[in-house]
């Protein structure tokens, strides 16, 4: 629908026309994408596995990164605070990086504003082997059920079209208190009003005692 979407707007608005059998060809693409990521075996049994064994956070494997996003949603002012820490399979925070969002209307959409934000955020920075963790219930139930929420369709399909340049990556959902660092970080935009955007090496030291904490039993 959101090729089908495009290629109307294209043609009503820039008078371009699109070849039928390349949109659908995108289309297609689309779903094999969407169908790889909501119904991989590995995928699926790493969440089970890691929601039901394991309360705290977890060193990436070796070669690879581990990527915490985090998002905190203001209902009264409309905005919302997104961070994402990178840490290395030492433990080792590498990168962190804050933002605010204005006009969000929903939790929802403040979760996957976010995620498209630190996918891109991995890219700009040329990381690989990359697994995101996030504790975001409502985004996960758009991930598993996209038909129900066609409002959330243009932010899906930049997420995925941006996930096929890494070269290897994968979602885990996992508990809250596995996330915390990221959460807070994110809440600090909302509730502490720390609004400018950076992106930093290291973790912040108001929070070093918990991520030396967490490099220390992971």
């Amino acid at each position: 629908m959101w090729h089908l979407w495009k290629a109307r707007n294209a043609l009503v608005f820039e008078k371009t026309k699109y070849d039928p059998a390349s949109i659908a060809s995108r289309a297609k693409e689309d779903a094999e994408v969407w169908f790889s990521v909501n119904h991989s075996t590995h995928i699926s049994t790493m969440d089970t596995r890691e929601l039901t064994h394991s309360a705290s956070w977890k060193r990436p494997e070796q070669g690879t990164v581990k990527c915490n996003i985090g998002a905190s949603w203001s209902e009264g002012s409309s905005s919302s605070g997104a961070a994402w820490i990178l840490r290395d399979s030492n433990g080792s925070v590498m990168l962190h990086s804050r933002r605010q969002y204005s006009g969000i209307g929903s939790n929802r959409e403040a979760e996957f504003w976010v995620i498209l934000w630190a996918v891109e955020g991995m890219r700009s920075t040329n990381q690989q082997n990359i697994t995101f963790e996030a504790d975001f219930e409502q985004a996960r139930e758009v991930l598993l059920n996209p038909d129900r929420f066609p409002s959330l369709g243009c932010l899906s399909s930049t997420i995925l079209a941006l996930l096929s340049d890494l070269e290897s990556w994968r979602f885990a959902h996992v508990n809250t208190s596995r996330n915390f660092p990221a959460t807070r970080i994110a809440a600090s935009v909302t509730r502490d009003n720390r609004t400018q955007s950076y992106v930093a090496r290291g973790g912040p030291f108001w929070l070093s005692q918990t991520l030396n904490e967490e490099k220390r039993i992971g």
